[in-house]
């Protein structure tokens, strides 16, 4: 359905029960984007689909870019879409074919759920033995798209953390609702080694870490085979191979029930840090 001018497709106010009992898809309204950046203006109602109105539809573009090319006489179009979450999309149409481009922004929602420690368990303290670690570094804050309206809902920011300043040697273990948590483990001789500037054989790491982290969960009253996560921060990449290797050389059968390796871990003597949860 065509209308005069954006102003109207904006504040159409359509009867959506009507529509519904349409056969058709979905209806899109359109109008010329006269007095606007835009060349032609769009809204989608899909009520029949159960969609009251669609905030930017490609399939509706795709059709009605080809219409206003002809209209205007151009191939290359600037469309918008007039919902209340919608967004600008580019058009170009080449003979029967029309491809859509935009933008696409992704709010995440979530909720993290901490038990309730008893006191004194939910503390954990750094020791004063704790050597330098990498560099530091932060993360950007994300903002909403311009073309997005400030509401509350899409205040979205999200600060990412690289790494601390410092490596806190943390207490090995807490308890909680029938779980135990290891702090981050690395191995014995890596301490001393950061201390002086040493190395230590990939191999060798492998071994203390793994022994390290199943004295932990043993004195927790755990145990290997009860490790429900097990997260392996490594060096880089081209670790993966050998960490595979020496893994399943020293840890006991049966293995985690799940296990995730994170790339990017830089320090010059840590090739790797373990970290695990695991079931009383």
């Amino acid at each position: 359905m065509r209308r005069r001018d954006a102003q109207t497709v904006r504040d159409l106010s359509p009867d959506l029960a009507t529509l519904g009992g349409l056969d058709v898809r979905g209806v899109a309204v359109t109008a010329p984007g006269t007095g606007t950046p835009y060349d032609f203006v769009s809204r989608w109602f899909g009520a029949k689909a159960g969609i009251p109105e669609d905030p930017v539809t490609g399939s509706a573009h795709a059709q009605l870019a080809p219409l206003w090319a002809e209209r205007l006489g151009r191939t290359t179009l600037t469309a918008r879409q007039l919902s209340a979450r919608g967004g600008t999309v580019r058009c170009r149409v080449e003979g029967d074919r029309t491809f859509v481009t935009g933008n696409c922004v992704r709010f995440l929602n979530g909720t993290i759920a901490l038990p309730d420690w008893p006191p004194g368990e939910g503390c954990l303290h750094r020791k004063p033995r704790a050597p330098p670690r990498c560099r530091t570094g932060k993360g950007r804050a994300v903002s909403p798209h311009p073309d997005i309206p400030q509401s509350k809902e899409n205040l979205v920011s999200t600060s990412i953390h690289r790494t601390p300043g410092q490596l806190p040697i943390l207490p090995g273990s807490v308890t909680a609702n029938g779980f135990v948590f290891t702090s981050g483990i690395i191995a014995p001789s890596v301490i001393k080694a950061m201390q002086t500037g040493g190395t230590v054989p990939f191999a060798q790491q492998v071994t203390e870490s793994v022994d390290a982290l199943l004295a932990e969960l043993k004195a927790a009253g755990s145990a290997h085979d009860r490790v429900v996560s097990l997260d392996a921060f490594l060096a880089s990449a081209s670790d993966v191979p050998r960490w595979n290797e020496e893994f399943l050389r020293v840890w006991p059968t049966p293995g985690p029930a799940r296990m995730t390796l994170i790339t990017g871990f830089t320090h010059p003597a840590v090739l790797f840090e373990l970290r695990a949860t695991a079931v009383v």
